[in-house]
């Protein structure tokens, strides 16, 4: 992500932005499915540099729900940035389909269950995958 020509960034790469006021960081929160189960934790949020709002989050899943079926070197279709190499343990998840639940310090990945994260494509952090999102 470290073309000009991006649009979404990491928010800790960002010198000049910070998680408003009036809204939570939740960054380092646990992230859980439907089924009240913890998947992983909040590693960090991208923002759209052009709307100036929090559009994905990058969610590290937790090794051990990682499906015993999932093949670290596959690749869905044409998108080789989802090559899900060995040790590929992040995730995004779009900020519309989580709901934050202030009172357990967590976030609900709205629809989603266990299996769409063990079976969920790994991004490597270091590509640039805006152009495919």
């Amino acid at each position: 992500m470290k073309s000009s020509e991006n649009h979404l960034h990491r928010l800790e790469d960002l010198k000049d932005y910070q998680v408003a006021p009036d809204n939570t960081d939740i960054r380092n929160w646990n992230v859980i499915d439907v089924d009240d189960r913890v998947i992983g934790t909040v590693d960090s949020l991208l923002v759209d540099l052009v709307t100036k709002r929090v559009v994905y989050v990058d969610v590290e899943v937790d090794d051990s729900i990682i499906s015993a079926n999932h093949d670290p070197d596959s690749s869905p279709g044409e998108l080789k940035e989802f090559n899900n190499k060995a040790g590929d343990t992040h995730i995004i998840i779009p900020i519309g389909m989580m709901d934050i639940d202030l009172s357990r310090h967590r976030v609900r990945a709205l629809g989603l269950n266990h299996r769409s994260f063990s079976d969920a494509p790994r991004y490597d952090r270091n590509y640039s995958f805006e152009s495919r999102v």
